[in-house]
């Protein structure tokens, strides 16, 4: 997993937070805070989905060629929120049709 990417998008997710605390201080409309809450939930969101791709490429990899491949499966599907696999999933399928 590349950790230097991964803390670079969660501290620009963290500027985006600080952002918002201050838009609701500085009394800015609801329609502006609501984009920039939209934006921060998504930029969590790719890191999620990045972080659940590296696991899918090491650990489930490696617990189907070295281990109990139905466990593993099993694993991924009971232990992650079926719409982040969903997502994540729908995002593979779609970058592979391009």
């Amino acid at each position: 997993m590349d950790a230097d990417n991964l803390h670079r998008r969660i501290n620009k997710i963290m500027g985006q937070i600080r952002a918002i605390y201050k838009m609701i201080d500085d009394d800015i409309p609801c329609e502006d805070v609501l984009i920039q809450i939209n934006a921060a939930k998504s930029a969590l969101h790719k890191v999620g989905q990045i972080v659940l791709e590296g696991h899918i490429n090491h650990c489930v990899r490696e617990g189907i060629e070295h281990g109990d491949a139905d466990k593993t499966i099993s694993d991924l599907s009971y232990k992650y929120p079926p719409m982040i696999t969903y997502n994540f999933f729908c995002t593979i399928c779609h970058n592979f049709m391009q």
